[in-house]
């Protein structure tokens, strides 16, 4: 059996963890690869766009998590955002 994993990291730990840069720089790096990730399937999709309408809301949304410790579906927030865009993507795409 093929077994395939897609990693999506906007919480830092995978993207230049190690190399120092402060989070908002790995946050905005994160915002400009799923950018570019997201124009594949939609080229109206904007960094702009990504960072308000999906990024910021996420952040948001999960302010909680250290203290809940619960993992919110990232599927949710990312579809809905996606939706301005005709876009979905299923959990085996995302």
């Amino acid at each position: 059996m093929d077994i395939k994993a897609i990693y999506f990291d906007m919480g830092n730990t995978l993207l230049h963890f190690h190399h120092g840069k402060p989070d908002e720089v790995k946050d905005i790096n994160g915002v400009r690869y799923l950018t570019e990730y997201l124009r594949r399937f939609n080229k109206d999709i904007n960094f702009d766009d990504v960072r308000q309408g999906f990024f910021e809301k996420w952040m948001k949304g999960i302010e909680d998590r250290t203290e809940t410790f619960k993992e919110y579906p990232i599927e949710e927030f990312l579809n809905n955002f996606l939706k301005e865009y005709q876009l979905c993507f299923n959990l085996k795409q995302l």
